[in-house]
């Protein structure tokens, strides 16, 4: 029997604290989030594909924070080890290394679409209480 607690890929309540309550601000940040992450992961996409594997570091490492700061943590989950693959390049395949990035992709998605439907579109009143 698997007794592990099925997560939400996004802590609202978490990132609510961080906002210290403010639900329309945390709503801003979340939007904001939701819209510069898929650039960005398409950023990081580029840069292996053109082997260039500290400025995709870098960027994993940017988003990694950001994913962090809105409580993505599924999200979060892909990309500390997608930084991990890349600091190790050389034991490492690119068959991982992408692998990973696709999970990273997936995540995002999972993130975006429970945003979406849970957090961004429901009244203030239902996400403070």
């Amino acid at each position: 029997m698997n007794t592990s607690v099925q997560r939400t890929p996004l802590d609202f309540d978490d990132l609510l604290n961080r906002c210290l309550g403010e639900v329309d601000f945390a709503r801003r940040i979340l939007s904001d989030f939701l819209k510069t992450t898929r650039p960005l992961l398409d950023e990081i996409g580029s840069a292996l594909f053109n082997s260039a594997e500290e400025k995709a570091a870098f960027q994993v490492h940017r988003l990694k924070g950001t994913a962090g700061l809105v409580a993505a943590n599924s999200l979060l989950d892909s990309l500390v080890e997608l930084e991990t693959l890349l600091r190790r390049t050389s034991d490492t395949t690119h068959a991982q290394i992408s692998g990973c990035l696709t999970q990273s992709y997936q995540r995002f998605d999972e993130v975006q679409k429970f945003a979406e439907r849970n957090l961004l579109n429901r009244p203030q009143a239902e996400l403070s209480s």
